[in-house]
C-alpha cells in the first residue's frame, strides 16, 4: 500500500476512532459499555474489520471499550456480541453479518471521504451537545395558565 494510501487508511480509522469513542463517553458517562467499570479507552469491530473489510468504517459495527474489555473481547468475542445482540437486537447483527459478506476494497478516495465525514459528524455531534437548552418564554400575566 503506498504511503499516502497508509497515511489516508490512518486518518480514516482516527476519525472513527475519535467519533465513536466521544459518542460512547457521552452515552455511558465514560465507563465501558461492557463492564461499566473502566474508562473508555479503545475501541473494536463485532466483526473483525480485518476479514470483513466492508464493515471496517461502518459505526453499527464498531463499540468503545476499556482496555480490558478489549484484549477479553479479542480472544473471546461472545460476551460482547452477546452484549450487542441484548442492545441492537439480532436483526441488526444479522444485517452486519450479511452485510458482512460483500467485498470492498477501499480506495485513497474512500479513505479521504471517510475521514472527512467522520469528522464532520464529531463536529456537528459537538455543537448540538454544547447548544443551550431552548429557553420557553415567560407568559403574559394576562394569559390563564393550566
Amino acid at each position: 500500500m503506498p504511503t499516502r494510501m497508509k497515511r489516508a487508511a490512518k486518518a480514516a480509522h482516527k476519525a472513527l476512532s475519535l467519533y465513536v469513542r466521544t459518542v460512547f463517553i457521552a452515552e455511558y458517562n465514560g465507563k465501558c459499555p461492557l463492564c461499566g467499570v473502566n474508562p473508555i479507552q479503545a475501541l473494536f469491530h463485532i466483526l473483525r474489520s480485518k476479514t470483513v473489510k466492508i464493515l471496517r468504517y461502518d459505526i453499527r459495527n464498531v463499540i468503545a471499550s476499556c482496555h480490558k474489555c478489549n484484549w477479553i473481547e479479542y480472544r473471546n468475542p461472545d460476551p460482547s456480541r452477546a452484549w450487542y445482540i441484548r442492545k441492537y437486537g439480532v436483526e441488526q447483527y444479522l444485517q452486519l453479518v450479511d452485510e458482512g459478506a460483500n467485498k470492498l476494497d477501499f480506495t485513497l478516495e474512500d479513505y479521504e471521504k471517510i475521514a472527512k465525514n467522520f469528522t464532520n459528524l464529531l463536529a456537528a455531534w459537538k455543537s448540538i451537545q454544547e447548544a443551550p437548552e431552548p429557553v420557553r418564554p415567560a407568559l403574559p400575566p394576562d394569559v390563564p395558565r393550566l
